[in-house]
């Protein structure tokens, strides 16, 4: 008998339908770090148009647009340009699964990223809040936007980019511990100016501790540069031939 699906998970499903909540129109751009590093690791730019938000990202040169109203991904490889479409249920099934196996796994620390319990603390004073274990730590500064809808939307997204993660890069850890911190913040009604995640594979005093920095630009507009992508990825949508997932996955990274 197959087993039903998580809370973490079955949250990605039973989020309401465009047009039963409002929507504000946004942009975010993000830069991630590792370690200590100055320059950043990636640079995305994420723009939020009613229950459509599409995603930017330089390098590799990719767009990924998540319509929750289609219940769809829609995948653009503007180096080699093809596009490819992948259903949210088929994103949902398959975390699931991983998650299963991860649970089921002789590894603790697997097991926890399955089912991850933090413990959490907040500073009163400044709103940073932190959820912390043996295995992972996040520490999160976070902004409250001027519009109530956009936690709501930014939570949506992250849970579903999280996922669709996990199967274009097969390495991705399980998305429920960054799951559980959207949830985190958009109970608390803000967005994340600032996240650090510490991971420790083998457990709290692991020297070998894997550190990422991301900063998040929030911006109540959309620029125009950011519109004229928008602009510019419907018109690849119509023109790109469109491919199976696994021959989309198959191109060749583009030359840097």
């Amino acid at each position: 008998m197959r087993r039903s699906l998580t809370p973490v998970v079955l949250s990605l499903l039973s989020l309401p339908l465009a047009g039963a909540t409002l929507a504000a129109d946004f942009q975010v751009d993000n830069t991630v770090y590792a370690g200590g590093d100055e320059r950043p690791s990636v640079e995305t730019t994420t723009v939020f148009v009613g229950q459509v938000v599409y995603d930017f990202m330089e390098s590799p040169p990719e767009t990924i647009i998540f319509d929750r109203q289609a219940g769809q991904f829609t995948l653009i490889n503007r180096a080699h340009r093809v596009r490819s479409v992948v259903s949210l249920r088929e994103v949902v099934d398959v975390v699931h699964q991983r998650q299963r196996r991860a649970a089921e796994a002789d590894s603790a620390y697997l097991r926890f990223l399955a089912r991850p319990e933090f413990d959490r603390q907040l500073d009163p004073t400044t709103g940073e809040f932190s959820l912390s274990s043996r295995w992972l730590s996040y520490q999160a500064e976070p902004i409250e936007p001027e519009s109530p809808e956009v936690p709501a939307q930014y939570q949506a997204f992250a849970d579903a980019y999280g996922q669709i993660n996990t199967i274009l890069n097969p390495r991705a850890i399980p998305p429920m511990a960054r799951m559980t911190l959207n949830a985190e913040l958009a109970a608390r009604g803000v967005i994340p100016r600032r996240i650090e995640l510490t991971l420790r594979p083998h457990g709290k005093s692991d020297a070998r501790a894997i550190r990422l920095r991301s900063e998040h630009r929030y911006s109540p507009t959309i620029s125009p540069d950011a519109h004229e992508r928008v602009a510019a990825a419907q018109r690849r949508i119509d023109s790109y031939p469109l491919v199976s997932l696994q021959q989309y996955r198959q191109a060749e990274p583009a030359e840097q």
